[in-house]
């Protein structure tokens, strides 16, 4: 298992063609992730009934992923699913689709996300490690106590002074833990580091390197 903090390939997009598919394929490792759902908050702008409809929009929202994913399977490339905090199919949630998707089909983890949702990262990780295509180790010490999720910019709460994500080791979650049951379970996936609060980047190169090394690598 290796960790990198370079961007992997992901696209609100529903749809590819031949070209992207290619390139994507040449690209070692092909991996290919994707936010199933806008946030919670757009949805709702654009669809005032979506409580009403949220079951037609998942079934659309699952015909879409499938054609994806067959298309990523015939290529060779690894197809995974994002789980964001403010999605419809947060946290456990994106099961509801996965298991009707093809077998290359996944998740791709972020670990904050996670605890923003209530899950437990460990564990999520532990039980699903099958499904895993690919992990995101991010931080926060955000805890959502007033449906943030469902706001229209919900990286950035209107109600709060305060960014959701943390740069790595200025959060709550417990990455060591998350990395040692990654190695633990023989994860040889992608892993990638992100340091989302910061403007500086060469801050927050600097604050990755030092918490891998002494966390990760030592």
């Amino acid at each position: 298992m290796g960790y990198t903090n370079a961007t992997k390939f992901q696209t609100s997009k529903m749809k590819t063609d031949k070209h992207q598919r290619k390139y994507l394929k040449d690209y070692q490792p092909p991996d290919f992730n994707i936010s199933a759902t806008p946030p919670y908050g757009r949805i709702k702008h654009h669809h005032p009934e979506l409580e009403a409809s949220e079951a037609e929009f998942l079934a659309r929202t699952e015909e879409l992923l499938n054609q994806l994913a067959e298309q990523a399977g015939k290529s060779g490339i690894r197809f995974g699913i994002r789980h964001e905090y403010w999605s419809l199919l947060r946290g456990v949630r994106v099961f509801d689709v996965l298991e009707k998707l093809p077998e290359n089909a996944g998740i791709d983890v972020d670990v904050a996300s996670l605890a923003i949702s209530g899950e437990n990262p460990v564990e999520f990780i532990r039980n699903h490690i099958d499904r895993v295509r690919s992990v995101h180790l991010t931080d926060t010490a955000f805890t959502d106590n007033d449906e943030t999720w469902k706001t229209p910019n919900p990286e950035f709460p209107a109600r709060r002074p305060t960014q959701v994500y943390r740069d790595i080791g200025q959060g709550k979650v417990d990455l060591s833990q998350v990395y040692q049951v990654l190695d633990d379970l023989g994860y040889d996936g992608p892993v990638t580091v992100n340091c989302r609060q910061t403007r500086d980047h060469m801050r927050a190169l600097l604050r990755m390197r030092a918490h891998v090394d002494k966390h990760f690598l030592s």
